[in-house]
């Protein structure tokens, strides 16, 4: 009976701190890289480059757009990216509200719901040049991977 009541207090500690935020987690430093984020995807969207937009991604990575769930290997984001950065000049990219970054209790999983408005120069059909603006919003799930936090998820809709 002793040594029961001497493991219990250990049992619980194990369980306590197991529990607890991960080992070399901040959620200071965790919040600003995750904000950090964010900020690079505006600036690779202006700068076109889709291959620092495809390594953001997880290798698990899963988008929700337009009804339809995709799970798109590197090669596929970066073509998609690529593809779409070559149709369009951006004129903004902005956040219309600050970015809300929230993460799980052990600080392995961030969230971001982000609201933007963004608005493009392209040509139509006929090759006459328009401004196409578009309310966006989206939720964007964030995995650490090896101390380095992924793009693991999005689910975007528009206005």
């Amino acid at each position: 009976m002793n040594r029961i009541n001497l493991l219990l207090p250990i049992l619980v500690a194990v369980i306590f701190f197991s529990c607890s935020k991960s080992p070399g987690s901040n959620p200071g430093r965790d919040r600003k890289e995750i904000i950090r984020l964010l900020a690079d995807q505006r600036k690779y969207h202006f700068a076109k480059n889709a291959n620092k937009m495809a390594e953001m991604h997880s290798s698990r990575f899963i988008s929700i757009d337009k009804g339809l769930i995709d799970s798109p290997v590197f090669k596929d984001v970066y073509n998609k990216f690529d593809n779409y950065f070559r149709s369009v000049e951006f004129v903004k990219w902005d956040d219309k509200q600050p970015p809300v970054v929230r993460f799980s209790n052990d600080m392995s999983v961030a969230y971001a719901v982000v609201s933007k408005l963004v608005i493009l120069r392209t040509t139509d059909k006929t090759q006459k040049e328009i401004l196409d603006t578009t309310n966006f919003a989206w939720l964007a799930v964030f995995k650490k991977e090896q101390n380095t936090w992924k793009l693991d998820c999005i689910a975007s809709t528009n206005k």
